[in-house]
């Protein structure tokens, strides 16, 4: 345990694959357009929107990030967002992305909640836990306690 609360975990021979191993027999949305990523990336994502694709995703949930603002091309962006059925933005401010957003829900920031922080190095990784400092402001709480 380390001094200022937060409990270490050392996981020295811990080993980690860097694509996935279990193979569902299903493509990852843009995998031919975006072969370099192993998951859906986010232009394909965008792309799905943007042409209306039948397997595009209806609805997000985004979480401390405002892909408006960080993402190429903010009008295209956004213009994609707004092709979704439903969009909800958990967040800790106003940003580009809640501009847009069906719903927006207040988020608990680093201090108000119990939080993990994940170091991988070779050849092992350590796992860090930190406790809340203070009880959430208002109706906000971490994105782990909110029911949909």
């Amino acid at each position: 345990m380390s001094t200022d609360g937060a409990l270490m975990f050392s996981f020295p021979l811990f080993r980690r694959n860097v694509l996935p191993t279990i193979k569902t027999g299903r493509k990852w949305l843009g995998s031919e357009e975006f072969p370099l990523f192993p998951q859906s990336s986010f232009p394909a994502v965008k792309e799905s929107l943007l042409n209306q694709t039948k397997d595009r995703p209806k609805a997000m949930i985004v979480h401390h990030s405002n892909p408006v603002l960080v993402q190429a091309n903010q009008e295209r962006t956004k213009k994609a967002l707004q092709n979704l059925e439903f969009l909800m933005v958990f967040d800790i401010f106003p940003t580009a992305t809640t501009e847009i957003a069906d719903l927006i829900l207040p988020s608990a920031t680093d201090f108000e909640r119990v939080d993990y922080r994940a170091i991988f190095q070779q050849p092992g990784g350590y796992l860090a836990l930190r406790d809340k400092l203070v009880e959430p402001a208002g109706e906000s709480r971490s994105v782990f306690e909110v029911d949909i």
